[in-house]
């Protein structure tokens, strides 16, 4: 069995340090460039990011998508689900 390398935000929560999280939107459409630039100022300057997804009803990069371009610069990305998509969620597999 082979171990899983702990991500920088469970070590700081491990320590018991005092974390520091950013939320970032992905780009109105499919050109990263802003959201490169963006991470590379924010590097460094929280534990966690956390990538908004349809914020403000608004056709964007995927949050999956732009958590890979995170990644790819550096940054550590995490998801925070809407209440309205986890519902929509529960029911589908109440209904399988």
């Amino acid at each position: 069995m082979t171990r899983q390398r702990q991500s920088h935000l469970a070590k700081v929560i491990s320590r018991r340090d005092f974390v520091v999280t950013a939320e970032i939107e992905p780009p109105a459409g499919p050109n990263s460039n802003s959201l490169r630039e963006k991470a590379q100022l924010l590097k460094g300057k929280a534990d966690a990011f956390n990538v908004t997804d349809n914020q403000t009803a608004v056709v964007r990069m995927s949050s999956i998508a732009a958590s890979k371009v995170l990644l790819d610069e550096g940054l550590e990305p995490g998801w925070a689900l809407d209440g309205q998509r986890v519902r929509q969620g529960f029911h589908l597999l109440r209904l399988h």
